[in-house]
């Protein structure tokens, strides 16, 4: 052993028997605390703690609670465009394969406003997505008509074609 440096004392917890007093680095902890992409199981893995002793590490370093709940598995921008017309929470959760509850836990998750209350006139998501693919349509169409006049290749009232 070399001089000057002295072992941490053991501890036993759980049947496990672990250093205390173990020295993590402030820096590399943060960033791991602040991936999402990271469990706390696979943060207590990378510095050899418990499980349950990171979120307590967390609090006593100041860091802000980590995100809570399953990992979304939905695309956001189908959902935010959906949940921001008029078709019902329960259709929406049937389409998605979710609960309705879900539906409003992840609207709020994404920060979508809240939906009115009560009864109101709803559309089914396949009325919904018809609806868009005309809209959808008719801008093409729109588009195409003022491609062809600007080109000259349409036909004018009262002009034969060559």
């Amino acid at each position: 052993m070399a001089a000057g440096r002295r072992l941490a004392p053991l501890s036993v917890g759980r049947g496990r028997v672990m250093p205390q007093g173990r020295c993590i680095n402030n820096a590399a902890f943060a960033k791991a605390w602040h991936n999402p992409d990271l469990t706390t199981e696979d943060i207590a893995a990378m510095f050899g703690v418990y499980r349950t002793s990171v979120s307590e590490m967390g609090r006593r370093r100041g860091l802000p609670p980590r995100k809570t709940g399953s990992k979304p598995k939905l695309a956001a921008e189908p959902f935010t465009i959906i949940w921001l017309t008029v078709v019902s929470a329960q259709q929406i959760a049937d389409t998605l394969g979710i609960t309705r509850n879900h539906t409003g836990t992840y609207a709020r998750r994404l920060g979508l406003p809240k939906r009115q209350q009560g009864t109101r006139k709803v559309i089914s998501v396949a009325d919904f997505w018809a609806e868009r693919m005309r809209e959808a349509m008719a801008k093409t169409a729109r588009d195409e008509e003022r491609a062809q006049a600007l080109a000259g290749l349409r036909n004018r009232p009262g002009v034969k074609a060559a």
